[in-house]
């Protein structure tokens, strides 16, 4: 019966579209609107037959069929009411007419988005017609406003001057009806103003969007050169000049329109909001001209991956820059992943060889942030990408399209990969049908058995079994720790590549007699290994300050290297080894000296080997106090900054073994605050991010001892400030996370000491707010978990003195807002627990005026989201109890002015999910109660405003269980 009911909808929801798009189709009036509705309707009514034949699973579909069979029929009732009147009659009705006109449309467009979600019925043409609806209002306007005209000359004319009743007659059809010329006068002069206020509106809008658009170029800044062979179906591309220096691609699209230039301009800003080191770059558009738009690109003077595959079709690029094209692809994809953002069609063809030799991803044509609804297709049926690329998914109608979309990429970045492998595109030379069921069927496109792949880019073919894997959930993320298993494969190949170059160099082609007299030779040094020692002079500190990078590393892996011509451990070699530590320390200095000067030269550094070259030279130079010193700054200074490449250093460092070098270094010299100091930052910013591979660094230090190292260092140089203020944050930073293994690593720093090493600075360098502010976030994260390890913690920490030295803090430093943040978070997180010695901890919080202190931080940073936050849980955890103790704080609160503040910062904080759901329970727990005082504080609670504010929170954060 199910089944019967839906074909019935069905059939209903097809007829109505047929006499909606038949009654446009008859009009005579308003020709080009009713042409693009009878053009939509005509196409609906086309979809639903074919979904018919199909024998769609419909049972949750009524409801949207439904309601368009219900606009079909408002559509067709308005349509023939319309065309029934005299064209008198529509005159004057032509506004509300149109207005109504343009309301139906509207309704049309925002139910097929419904239908996309629920019968994969393309929206795109929806919004488009939504944009030209907007496009032709001034237009429409005009053709009524002449018509109207006409038609009052005629009545002027057959009225031979009268001013009474005419019949008249216009283009061919009979008016039956009397008609009042003066009244047309009147409505004319009407429709005349309306469309002079439209064509204002219009320009100001224009003038207004062109004002706003931040990245508009002049044409005078532009140059255009010769055309470009791989120019696009959309429109024209050129090779050209920016500004008379930067080499750009110019894309015209001729023939715009302004809708297309908003387009265009939402597209350029989107573009360069997304903007990375392996993402096309942007400088901006020609917009002011929609007759002729203009994208202004970086232009990739190698062409595409897809180019090389066709122009070098039996000559693969060397493994090296394939690994390479692999790494730069993932890194791209990473980075619009880590945005909320996916691609929507990865393939060959959208992968650039850019100056450089750095690979980038272009055409964002389809990337959109997650939330978005927008898709292009390629294919039919609604599904974003191109067929060989496209994710099972994507192909199967019953499969939900619009969830984890990043998946859908991860599919795509597998069949690049076989690109990679292969040297050809998936399903090369099968017909889409084809393709179309052997991906449905689970089938993948064969890697070739006649080119296999170098030895060192196997590992990518695990990777590709994995992303381009059936179900969307079995496929892994697009990851840093993915950045970092291809960027292994990179070097291994340009090992490799380095190898085979050398073999060829050393005459690797001669016939087997020479090949058998080479072999009696002594193997060559590695290409990077320092000459004898007889022969080699250090360089001096200008030389090395003029080295190219590579040969920078150089020097340093040279003063690395072990002293040759002496026994190990004699007088001679000592001597010989600390030259070479000298000299391993002059040129890690000018590593630091040269990446201290911008993110880019920290990267160049990394891609040369520095972390590497420097680790090295921690070993070999172990109980060289300016070695490791020198080197754990390089550490620090090269593996700063939290954006991918960032976070790519960080691991790359510590697959270099760079953490247990800094942990023997503070070992080894435990007595330098130098070595100290330096080897603290060096820890804080190699595992300095939340995400798996971070986390994985944080649990390798700790496995190193590094947690118990930073406490002795605290402990050894207690009246250091610098040594104090970089181990807390190391502290903070290795305890980071909540996993099963970061509660493992936050007991294991409270074993250590570390709770009462932070609190005694806090005591000793009570002046210094970046102390303060560190050791208040080493709390925080050390005492949070509230298993019994974590309440034991928490009650170690109140019994260090914590409570007291935080709110000393607070009350010192009442500007800092990292202070006030990092505090308030301190004390939420230590009194939190409902046992006795948790209501004892909030007890004391409040007697150490904790209360106080939080209400007077939410007043003086009442604009600042994170202090707002974390001082909302510290007032819900202090308040958190209803005996006798309990109530008397939560009246302490209230009169501190805490019932207030949290109001405010719910007023002033709307949009934050964090700061209301933390706010409302500040509250609940602050007005708890039925005593006097109780009932007192729920009164002046809702006097300042307590219920709206919750309310409101409760309509914006619908979706959000917590609030």
């Amino acid at each position: 019966m199910a089944e019967v009911a839906v074909s019935l909808v069905l059939n209903s929801a097809i007829q109505a579209c047929r006499a909606a798009w038949q009654a446009y189709n008859a009009g005579t009036w308003n020709r080009k609107m009713a042409a693009m509705l009878c053009d939509e309707w005509r196409r609906l009514e086309s979809r639903l037959t074919q979904l018919a034949s199909d024998n769609i699973d419909a049972a949750t579909q009524a409801q949207p069929l439904g309601a368009l069979t219900k606009l079909a029929g408002e559509t067709a009732e308005f349509v023939a009411k319309y065309t029934s009147r005299s064209r008198a009659q529509r005159m004057r009705c032509v506004l509300r007419d149109g207005a109504r006109m343009r309301d139906l449309a509207e309704r049309l467009a925002v139910l097929q988005q419904r239908l996309q979600l629920s019968l994969h019925i393309d929206a795109t043409s929806a919004l488009r017609l939504r944009e030209r609806l907007a496009e032709y209002d001034v237009a429409d306007l005009e053709a009524e406003a002449k018509a109207m005209q006409e038609l009052v000359d005629e009545l002027h004319a057959r009225a031979s001057g009268a001013r009474g009743s005419a019949t008249a007659s216009a283009g061919g059809a009979r008016v039956d009806e009397q008609i009042d010329a003066a009244a047309l006068d009147t409505l004319l002069d009407e429709m005349l103003g309306v469309l002079h206020a439209a064509r204002s509106d219009e320009t100001r809008a224009a003038a207004a969007r062109q004002q706003t658009f931040a990245h508009e170029i002049a044409p005078s800044h532009v140059s255009r050169a010769e055309p470009l062979y791989r120019a696009g179906v959309a429109g024209e591309l050129y090779a050209g000049t920016y500004q008379g220096v930067t080499r750009v691609a110019l894309k015209y699209v001729y023939g715009g329109s302004e809708a297309a230039a908003d387009e265009m301009r939402r597209d350029v800003a989107f573009q360069r909001a997304m903007g990375g080191p392996n993402v096309l770059q942007v400088y901006g558009a020609m917009t002011r001209d929609p007759s002729r738009l203009c994208l202004v690109l970086e232009l990739a003077p190698d062409g595409s991956l897809l180019d090389a595959m066709r122009a070098r079709s039996h000559d693969p690029l060397p493994a090296a820059e394939l690994a390479r094209c692999a790494r730069d692809v993932v890194a791209g994809v990473e980075h619009l992943h880590a945005r909320q953002v996916h691609h929507g069609d990865l393939k060959s063809a959208n992968v650039l060889r850019c100056a450089g030799g750095v690979w980038k991803l272009c055409d964002f044509g389809l990337a959109r942030a997650w939330c978005t609804t927008r898709a292009t297709r390629s294919t039919g049926g609604g599904a974003a990408g191109t067929l060989p690329w496209m994710a099972p998914e994507l192909l199967d109608r019953a499969r939900d399209r619009m969830a984890m979309r990043d998946k859908v990429d991860c599919y795509a970045l597998g069949c690049v990969f076989y690109e990679l492998l292969a040297w050809r595109t998936p399903w090369e030379g099968k017909s889409d049908a084809i393709v179309f069921d052997a991906v449905r069927a689970g089938e993948r496109p064969r890697l070739p058995v006649d080119r296999r792949p170098a030895a060192a880019l196997r590992p990518l073919i695990n990777e590709m079994a994995q992303l381009w894997a059936h179900e969307p959930l079995d496929r892994p993320p697009v990851d840093l720790a993915l950045v970092a298993r291809v960027q292994c494969v990179v070097e291994a190949a340009e090992a490799a590549d380095a190898a085979a170059a050398a073999v060829a160099a050393a005459g690797g082609g001669d016939d087997g007699g020479a090949q058998g007299a080479r072999a009696q030779q002594p193997a060559p040094p590695p290409l990077d290994a320092p000459p004898p020692v007889a022969q080699r002079r250090p360089p001096t500190a200008v030389q090395l300050n003029v080295m190219s990078w590579p040969q920078l590393v150089a020097a340093v892996r040279a003063g690395a290297a072990p002293a040759d011509g002496a026994g190990s451990g004699g007088e001679d070699w000592v001597a010989a080894m600390a030259e070479r530590a000298e000299e391993a320390a002059a040129a890690i200095v000018a590593v630091c000296r040269r990446t201290m000067a911008d993110v880019a030269s920290c990267e160049r550094a990394a891609n040369a080997g520095a972390l590497e070259a420097v680790v090295a030279a921690m070993r070999s130079h172990a109980a060289d106090t300016g070695v490791q010193e020198v080197a754990c700054a390089a550490l620090k200074i090269v593996c700063n900054g939290g954006d991918a490449a960032g976070l790519l250093r960080k691991q790359r460092a510590a697959v270099a073994d760079a953490l247990e070098a800094v942990v023997a270094a503070m070992r080894a010299h435990a007595a330098d605050t130098g070595v100290q100091k330096a080897a603290c930052w060096a820890l804080a910013n190699v595992c300095a991010s939340t995400d798996a591979a971070g986390l994985a660094r944080e649990q390798r230090a700790a496995e190193a001892g590094a947690l118990e190292a930073v406490v002795a260092a605290m402990r050894a140089h207690a009246s250091d400030t610098g040594v104090q203020e970089v181990a807390c944050s190391a502290l903070a930073k290795l305890c980071s996370g909540g996993d099963a293994a970061g509660l493992a690593r936050e007991q294991r720093a409270a074993e250590a000491g570390a709770l009462k090493a932070v609190v005694a600075a806090m005591r000793a360098h009570a002046a210094d707010a970046r102390v303060q502010e560190r050791a208040c976030a080493a709390l925080a994260n050390i005492c949070e978990g509230d298993d019994a390890a974590g309440l034991a913690r928490k009650q170690r920490a109140a019994e260090a003195g914590a409570f007291e030295a935080v709110v000393a803090a607070m009350r010192a430093h009442p500007a800092a807002t990292g202070v006030q943040e990092r505090a308030c978070s301190a004390l939420a997180n230590i009194c939190s627990g409902g046992d006795a010695a948790g209501l004892a901890r909030e007890q004391r919080a409040a007697e150490a005026g904790a209360l106080d202190a939080v209400v007077a931080a939410m007043r003086a940073h009442a604009a600042d989201t994170g202090v707002q936050k974390a001082a909302c849980w510290a007032l819900a955890n202090v308040c958190a109890s209803t005996d006798a103790a309990g109530l008397a704080r939560e009246q302490r609160a209230a009169e501190a002015g805490a019932l207030e503040a949290v109001v405010a910062a719910m007023r002033a904080h709307a949009a934050d999910t964090g700061v209301q759901k933390a706010a409302c329970w500040a509250l609940g727990n602050i007005y708890e109660g039925d005593d006097a005082a109780g009932l007192a504080r729920k009164q002046r609670a809702a006097e300042v405003g307590a219920l709206e504010a919750m309310v409101n929170a409760m309509r914006a954060h619908a979706a959000d269980t917590g609030v």
